[in-house]
């Protein structure tokens, strides 16, 4: 086994234990997107009735805080130039959650798509081994907004909306810079 495959397998950077596992937890997680994408405004009317939307949003905060402190420990973080990269992206997702992305729908969609972008790419990192990781992984996870976009065409009460694909690829570059420029994954 070369040394790059030994360096991949180390589990300190490693999401799963082999790309297939990878693929089937990832298509998974699509498939849970695209399964509730008939049921996502109805949900959210749901939760905003009963007064319960604020606290689902706060929850999602304190979960992606938890998730983005496991990392920095999980993967030793430990330069300025990360924590500003950190700090920037932050800001970022700040300001898209407050003036950018209008509807609770359309932010949930946001978290899922980064999600996404995180599954992917620690997917792909098993058979790609080059900078075009995160060419393929950005390409991958369009590839999934446009096919979400197009599901919601045929849906009752959802449109075909370009902006969304916009936001679910934006979602996925925030977390590309998260992946390279914060973990320093090469």
């Amino acid at each position: 086994m070369d040394e790059e495959k030994i360096k991949r397998a180390d589990p300190k950077t490693r999401l799963f234990k082999d790309q297939k596992t990878g693929f089937a937890i990832t298509i998974v997680y699509l498939g849970f997107i695209y399964g509730t994408l008939g049921i996502a405004r109805t949900v959210q009317q749901t939760l905003n009735k009963a007064g319960f939307e604020p606290f689902f949003f706060q929850c999602l905060f304190v979960l992606s805080i938890v998730i983005t402190g496991y990392l920095l420990v999980a993967f030793r973080v430990k330069g300025l130039s990360n924590y500003l990269c950190l700090a920037v992206l932050i800001f970022t997702f700040y300001w898209l959650f407050k003036e950018v992305i209008a509807t609770p729908v359309e932010k949930l969609h946001f978290i899922q798509y980064g999600l996404l972008t995180f599954l992917v790419f620690y997917t792909l990192q098993f058979s790609i081994r080059d900078r075009f990781l995160y060419f393929w992984t950005a390409m991958a996870v369009f590839g999934a907004g446009c096919l979400d976009e197009s599901i919601q065409f045929y849906l009752p009460d959802r449109v075909y909306d370009p902006r969304d694909i916009v936001i679910n690829g934006v979602a996925g570059i925030l977390t590309l810079i998260f992946i390279g420029f914060v973990l320093k994954e090469e």
